[in-house]
């Protein structure tokens, strides 16, 4: 069947999916999928083109080798590809083909990521905060005061890595007690300081930093800096986190994807007991 005068069948197709009650994210789905497929076939120089599964494998192969498309779109398309020729074939149209001779590679499911336990988070805060408690000069004590400020806004505001070494000092709002807080797609969003204890250190925090902050005027205005004035890195806070872990007994790797891991799901843990209490978890120390 030529590719132009199935158009028109195609829209059949797509109305039909409506009255079977299909979710309307689904036939949008089958939409995009199929227009796309159209419109690889229009640009062929062949335009008495036959829509089949060779012509449906040949343009699988076409996203696969130059397009570079993810094996889970690949599945999908072909899924959307082979029900409409299904579609067709019941409906007593001559198909050179419907079959699509695609071989569509198996996603693994991934396993589950690994993570701290909860009660290894509450030790690692509980470590932190004792840190800085026991700290014997004001150089100490600014310094485990800032690391234990990362790590409950890490844990406790779920914010990402990323976004808390781009942190300035301008994003901190001691009147509304909020941080600001820009994600990689440049979204801002505002997170309330809800601990009292959390938000004095704060303060403390931006009196005691001046004093790195005077050691490197190109990084006066970041919020979270090394003694010598440079912004922590993602690297910095793993290398925190290891030192922490191993004072705590924890036995897990210190790596990037594995904080980032213990992060997001302890985050999530602690939003659904703030909305469930209507309070701030917060480990005394």
């Amino acid at each position: 069947m030529n590719w132009m005068t199935s158009e028109t069948l195609l829209k059949k197709y797509l109305q039909e999916l409506e009255q079977n009650q299909y979710d309307i994210h689904t036939v949008t789905c089958y939409e995009n999928d199929l227009k796309d497929f159209y419109r690889w076939m229009g640009q062929k120089d062949d335009q008495a083109a036959e829509i089949s599964g060779q012509a449906a494998a040949d343009y699988l192969t076409y996203l696969m080798n130059e397009k570079e498309s993810r094996d889970s779109t690949l599945n999908r398309k072909k899924i959307s590809l082979g029900r409409y020729l299904q579609w067709l074939t019941d409906r007593g149209l001559d198909l050179q083909k419907a079959v699509i001779p695609f071989q569509t590679r198996k996603i693994e499911r991934l396993k589950e990521p690994r993570r701290l336990k909860r009660e290894e988070v509450d030790r690692l805060i509980q470590s932190l905060n004792e840190e800085y408690e026991d700290a014997d000069t004001e150089f100490k004590k600014r310094i485990s005061l800032r690391d234990s400020i990362m790590f409950e806004l890490l844990f406790y505001h779920g914010l990402q890595i990323q976004e808390l070494v781009a942190l300035r000092t301008e994003d901190f709002n001691p009147e509304k007690r909020t941080i600001r807080i820009m994600d990689k797609k440049g979204f801002i969003r505002t997170e309330r300081i809800y601990s009292d204890r959390l938000y004095r250190k704060l303060l403390l925090w931006m009196e005691g930093r001046q004093e790195f902050a005077d050691r490197n005027a190109a990084y006066r205005d970041v919020l979270f800096l090394t003694k010598l004035g440079t912004p922590v890195s993602v690297k910095f806070l793993v290398a925190i986190f290891q030192k922490y872990k191993e004072l705590t007994g924890i036995t897990q790797d210190a790596t990037p994807l594995f904080l980032k891991h213990s992060l997001k799901w302890y985050a999530q843990i602690v939003l659904k007991e703030n909305l469930s209490s209507g309070g701030y978890h917060e480990i005394d120390g």
